[in-house]
């Protein structure tokens, strides 16, 4: 992984925006999912899924299914799937004996309708920063930006910047910045919510309001995701090779 993807791997925060989803809307199809004021695609669902190939730069359907079968998935009604840090995390509590029963090999329905959850939450967040009116200066930008310049510039070499943005799939630094701009308001509802009270006036903050005030979020528009349809485009089927036991050769 180089370093502008570390980059921008960690500006995902909030856990909700999805790689170069550039489909979120609009798109056709089947409905995946419904919920309260909004819906979900398969096409939309395929898009973000292909998409996260690219991304992770694997087109190869033996590396994808191997990425797919990798990740581990708590199989509760809170279940997410674990990134390679947290699946490494959870083998060490395992083999310490804290690890939890109920993950198993994750399958591509599972990524399905973990990617359909985080699609609705994307959108989610999208009308919640418009309700909020929630902007980002020019300057707030550029400071972020040339932060990162530095960042990048400092451990390869000055004037590379724009190259590397490039290779990691920006078609120039405006459409950099303008993602950067989508991540900042996310920070900023972020830190709206950073301290919450429950229901019993319990006073929370940090991680654990947001995290609490996002699900709350999430159950309030009763989300109903559908059964996948079948064959799924993205999954990748395993051909057994043909039994070495009898003779396919042709006599001529």
């Amino acid at each position: 992984m180089t370093l502008l993807k570390r980059v921008r791997l960690a500006l995902v925060t909030v856990g909700v925006t999805l790689i170069a989803c550039a489909c979120l809307a609009g798109c056709g199809g089947p409905v995946a999912a419904t919920y309260d004021g909004g819906t979900v695609t398969e096409d939309t669902v395929t898009s973000t899924i292909e998409n996260m190939r690219t991304y992770y730069e694997l087109e190869d359907d033996a590396a994808w299914a191997e990425f797919v079968k990798g990740r581990e998935y708590d199989t509760g009604e809170n279940g997410t799937m674990q990134t390679a840090v947290e699946k490494a995390a959870a083998q060490t509590a395992a083999a310490a004996g804290e690890g939890n029963e109920d993950q198993t090999e994750g399958t591509v329905e599972e990524m399905r309708e973990y990617v359909i959850e985080q699609i609705i939450r994307s959108q989610l967040i999208e009308k919640e920063i418009k309700d909020r009116k929630i902007t980002i200066e020019e300057e707030e930008i550029d400071a972020y930006v040339e932060q990162q310049r530095a960042y990048v510039e400092s451990r390869l070499m000055e004037g590379v910047f724009e190259s590397v943005l490039q290779r990691q799939g920006y078609r120039n630094l405006d459409e950099y910045r303008e993602e950067i701009r989508e991540q900042l308001k996310q920070l900023k509802l972020q830190n709206e919510v950073s301290t919450i009270t429950t229901e019993d006036g319990q006073e929370i903050s940090g991680k654990t309001a947001w995290s609490t005030w996002f699900d709350e979020l999430y159950e309030s528009v009763h989300p109903k995701i559908n059964p996948a349809p079948q064959p799924l485009p993205y999954a990748i089927v395993e051909v057994a090779q043909e039994s070495d036991t009898g003779d396919t050769s042709q006599d001529e």
